[in-house]
């Protein structure tokens, strides 16, 4: 079976005219899709309780990814100091979202993010990983979350800084691999032109310790899967974990 390509990761100015955002969604579009991609997520911050979520730009960059046969994925990244206020943040968006993600910068947030069933994906930077015990692993694993690494912050290191971040990756993916937590790897890009090919991302994991299919897996299928069981979520057709309704469901 042909892997679907994700990425998973791309950061984006909301705040501009919606012309322009429509102009440059449908720009990258045509990037990624030459790259390989079969769909991406452009990451909408949420950093208050009020935040208007921009649903009629999501529906039209929908449409314009349908034309070219790459699939937009609708992501929130949550990015709250309060952990009282993230959950009720999370009340109001989830289902506004196919995919939900944290990156905690505290240990506060870390056990929140493993362990809050709302929350799809944990990002961890090279240069700011906070330690993951084993009461984390087993949330992570039970609740079907996955851990994601990004490339991007690699761009602007120095020498000693990439080769700290690149020892605390590795050492991260051991510990991963270890405790069987699946991984994917996104770009964390600003600009099209910053996305490498999902092969590259890949090697990138290779190069820290993680095996051919495992890497792929990590560009495809991890995320795929999320993806998937999260809009049978929204549409009514998986109303208890682990139990499926098939045919339609009546609206």
């Amino acid at each position: 079976m042909k892997r679907r390509f994700i990425e998973a990761y791309i950061s984006w100015n909301w705040k501009t005219q919606n012309s322009i955002i429509l102009k440059e969604a449908s720009e990258l579009i045509r990037v990624i899709k030459k790259l390989g991609y079969s769909g991406f997520s452009l990451i909408y911050k949420i950093t208050s309780f009020n935040e208007k979520i921009p649903s009629y730009l999501f529906k039209q960059i929908k449409e314009i990814g349908e034309v070219e046969k790459v699939e937009f994925i609708t992501r929130a990244e949550i990015a709250i100091s309060s952990v009282s206020l993230t959950k009720r943040i999370l009340r109001r968006v989830r289902r506004r979202f196919e995919l939900i993600s944290m990156t905690p910068v505290n240990r506060e947030q870390m056990v929140f993010a493993c362990r809050d069933g709302r929350i799809d994906i944990v990002t961890i930077l090279p240069m700011r990983i906070i330690r993951l015990y084993k009461g984390d692993f087993k949330n992570i694993r039970e609740e079907g979350k996955v851990i994601e690494l990004l490339v991007s912050p690699f761009r602007d290191l120095s020498l000693r800084e990439l080769a700290s971040a690149l020892y605390n990756y590795s050492k991260l993916i051991d510990e991963l691999i270890k405790k069987e937590i699946k991984l994917i790897v996104s770009t964390g890009a600003e600009r099209a032109e910053e996305i490498p090919d999902p092969y590259s991302k890949a090697a990138f994991l290779e190069v820290l310790g993680v095996k051919t299919d495992e890497a792929l897996n990590a560009t495809s299928t991890n995320i795929a899967e999320i993806v998937e069981r999260n809009r049978k979520k929204l549409c009514g057709k998986m109303p208890v974990r682990g139990v499926e309704v098939l045919g339609d469901i009546d609206t």
